[in-house]
């Protein structure tokens, strides 16, 4: 059991200690975690060489892709529309993944790794496209069995404004309301128990994840502050399965109003696998700073990568540009040397926008209300090492609240292509049977 799996199992391992961790270089990171699962691997291997002998694999460990494998992140603007409709076939794969649990007694048990066989990559079959429709295939390594129909561009998903509703009261059971579920550590692998209270307040979603002494929520015996999840049950695997294969745009509006430190947060998190271990994420921290990464089995890796010259680097905290320019001077034209303690995005209104390419992973743009455009601020770089775990088997969206933080999600919205959002009469997605 490594270090970070001892600290899991005895309830003491947080984002932080993994974040840490993660300032490895790449290389390293990669090699440890082959080499320490190697050994109780060796004869999982040894049965697949001996199964599929002759046909053409790519063994990954943890779900990393082979070493050769260097995805071009596709350099586009949010107005730049994408998409279309076309039939693909992939070849299945052949995964039992084992999670490294939450919880001690899971813990304990040794994780085995995915044993992948991928036949020879396969080239999208090409149908007649409709009228005004372009046509797409999906990345020949997004592990999608069988044949999927990606909906053309500008296709709604989901919307949700929260305007339908009136106010109520906080409370632990708001997301039975919306048809959103609870994950729990014993039925879900979530990381924590959760007490997160929810209300509706003029047409937002207010969360209260922090206990102040002006708080009157409850019986007072609640201990809130731990990282919650909840899964938007319309976007569950097999809704969003089609969606995750070609091009889509997920956008929101957050706003904080208060924190335990400038680190908390909440996003929405996406292809979430259905072990619930594994899922995309950008979490925007009330203090102006941000991270974009994928979490695989406890682990975070970056998509960004700190350079200069791209600047698209959203985690940046050196005043002086060596790593890309803060967010927070991006977004507020505030120094970081000057405010980097300080809770800067406190009741500011914000627009995150994430633009999603099945190759390599979402582009990153955000807004503050009184900006007329997004700032794009993260991409996908193929020198960060997040770019080589893109491609597990997960669809789902999800809310998570990171940690002791209160505020407002609004204004949902998801729909196909990399366009604008469409027309409120737009066509709304039907998966295809």
């Amino acid at each position: 059991m490594t270090e970070l799996q001892l600290l899991e199992a005895i309830g003491m391992l947080d984002e932080e200690t993994v974040l840490d961790a993660e300032q490895l270089p790449a290389k390293g990171k990669l090699l440890s975690l082959r080499a320490g699962r190697f050994t109780r691997q060796i004869s999982a291997i040894a049965a697949c060489l001996l199964l599929f002998c002759g046909t053409a694999f790519i063994l990954r460990t943890g779900g990393s892709k082979s070493a050769d494998y260097e995805p071009t992140a596709p350099d586009m603007t949010p107005t730049e529309a994408a998409g279309g409709l076309a039939t693909t076939t992939a070849a299945p794969l052949a995964d039992t993944p084992s999670a490294e649990e939450p919880n001690a007694t899971m813990a304990t048990a040794e994780a085995t790794t995915y044993a992948t066989t991928v036949a020879a990559a396969t080239t999208a079959a090409t149908t007649a496209a409709t009228p005004g429709a372009l046509t797409t295939t999906r990345a020949d390594s997004f592990p999608i069995g069988g044949s999927v129909t990606v909906p053309p561009e500008s296709v709604w998903v989901y919307t949700e404004d929260f305007n339908r509703y009136g106010n109520t009261p906080l409370a632990l059971d708001i997301p039975t309301v919306l048809n959103w579920t609870k994950l729990t550590v014993n039925a879900d692998k979530a990381y924590s128990e959760s007490d997160v209270a929810f209300a509706l307040r003029d047409g937002r979603l207010y969360f209260d994840n922090l206990d102040t002494a002006e708080d009157t929520f409850g019986d007072g015996t609640l201990t809130r502050g731990k990282d919650a999840y909840y899964t938007v049950d319309l976007l569950n695997d097999d809704y969003m399965k089609p969606v995750v294969a070609g091009k889509y745009t997920l956008q929101y509006d957050l706003e904080y109003t208060n924190a335990a430190d400038v680190k908390r947060y909440a996003a929405l998190i996406t292809e979430f696998s259905d072990d619930r271990q594994c899922y995309s994420s950008f979490h925007l921290r009330i203090g102006g700073t941000a991270n974009h990464q994928i979490h695989y089995y406890g682990a975070w890796k970056d998509y960004a990568y700190p350079d200069p010259a791209t600047d698209l680097n959203p985690a940046a905290d050196d005043p002086t540009g060596a790593e890309g320019t803060p967010l927070l001077q991006k977004l507020l034209g505030l120094d970081i040397a000057q405010h980097g303690d300080e809770m800067n995005l406190v009741d500011i209104r914000l627009t995150v926008r994430l633009q999603w390419e099945p190759k390599t992973g979402h582009h990153v743009y955000v807004k503050t209300a009184t900006m007329t455009d997004f700032v794009k601020v993260s991409a996908p770089d193929p020198r960060a090492v997040g770019t080589q775990y893109v491609g597990w088997d997960g669809y789902a969206v999800a809310l998570k609240i990171g940690g002791a933080v209160e505020g407002y999600l609004d204004n949902i919205l998801l729909w196909t292509g990399w366009g604008e959002p469409p027309a409120s009469s737009a066509e709304r997605y039907q998966p295809t049977p």
